[in-house]
């Protein structure tokens, strides 16, 4: 009986850590999913001396639908050079300077570029809807510079929101 009861003890501490563990593991592949795409492109950009676009895609061969799921395509011919999504439950989102452009552009000079032309500054977040791990979200930030690229954590209610497009870049994964 002291065995079953040493047992059980063990297992519901070790549930719900475990949980959080998964879901922490959940997020930091998907965000560094996201930042080896996005730093793909801007590779890409460079050595095809051409403009490369990030983009969603619900079809993976052109863009348009929900960020689970994107694209690397050259914009001149819309030819598709890589592929990359996420594994529900993982939920991934734009802020505004993105989702008003409708992708994250590299030109030929490496550096992001908004819908008008000017540097980006701008997040794609994974995030879990869930409050295991507390820190749910993963920013994958472009900074103001629009070729610097980096991954922080940070924590929303357990509903998933649009990321900021700057968000704070304290606590680096």
């Amino acid at each position: 009986m002291v065995t079953v009861a040493v047992l059980a003890i063990t297992v519901t501490v070790a549930v719900p850590a475990f949980n959080g563990l998964v879901n922490g593991n959940r997020l930091t592949t998907g965000a560094n999913e996201l930042l080896a795409t996005l730093q793909f492109a801007r590779s890409e950009a460079i050595r095809r001396n051409a403009t490369l676009r990030v983009c969603p895609s619900s079809d993976g061969s052109s863009c348009g639908g929900d960020w689970r799921r994107w694209i690397v395509a050259v914009k001149s011919s819309g030819e598709v050079v890589r592929t990359g999504s996420v594994d529900a439950p993982v939920q991934v989102d734009a802020s505004a300077s993105i989702r008003s452009a409708g992708a994250v552009e590299f030109r030929s000079d490496g550096l992001a570029r908004a819908a008008d032309g000017s540097l980006l500054a701008g997040a794609l977040a994974a995030c879990l809807p869930t409050r295991q791990p507390a820190q749910n979200l993963r920013y994958v930030a472009i900074a103001s510079g629009g070729g610097r690229m980096v991954v922080s954590r940070g924590s929303s209610p357990e509903e998933c929101s649009r990321p900021p497009d700057a968000p704070a870049l304290e606590q680096r994964t």
